[in-house]
């Protein structure tokens, strides 16, 4: 288990935030702000890929595991979407 923390593997991520507007910046950090507080156990990740401004949560191994979370939120979220990604090696 030691070993396995900074391994990385092909798996899943659901998105909460994907926009290229002017304030972009300022509602991607709200996003990760506000998720972080509803959902301190689930990692969030924050990217910049010009031009857009992203955030992206979790570390999901199969699709049905990020299918669970993305089903719990996408109500709170306006656009909500799964993402193959390289993610970090889940905590067992």
């Amino acid at each position: 288990i030691t070993n396995s923390a900074g391994r990385k593997i092909t798996g899943y991520r659901v998105r909460i935030f994907f926009d290229n507007k002017q304030d972009a910046r300022n509602r991607s950090e709200a996003a990760a702000g506000q998720f972080a507080s509803q959902f301190p156990e689930i990692r969030v990740y924050s990217t910049y890929e010009k031009p857009f401004f992203k955030v992206t949560v979790g570390d999901f191994r199969t699709k049905s595991e990020a299918m669970q979370l993305l089903k719990k939120i996408e109500g709170e979220y306006r656009s909500v979407f799964l993402v193959k990604e390289t993610i970090n090696y889940p905590a067992i």
